[in-house]
């Protein structure tokens, strides 16, 4: 919808007897209330792709952590324990 279309100008006298202009929105409602709804979604959406970003920083930490031990282990045994070669 353009500009044009949109917004109506009117001219009415007040209780002075002085034309005023008026700006009317010609949007419909029912186009305005969908759009609301869209804000409202869009918003939850958001929450939702914050709350497993979170999660996943989350997870990723701990599993960062069992990755650091798990390697350390196995350094250990290379440095440690003679493997099925029979070499250290």
């Amino acid at each position: 919808m353009n500009r044009e279309k949109r917004y109506q100008i009117t001219k009415e006298r007040n209780e002075s007897d002085m034309i005023c202009e008026k700006i009317i929105d010609t949007k419909p409602t029912d186009e305005i209330s969908r759009l609301k709804g869209d804000v409202s979604r869009l918003i939850e959406e958001n929450s939702n792709y914050e709350i497993i970003g979170k999660g996943h920083k989350k997870i990723n930490g701990v599993l960062q952590e069992k990755l650091t031990k798990a390697e350390a282990k196995i350094k250990d045994f290379e440095k440690n324990y003679i493997r099925i070669d029979g070499k250290k």
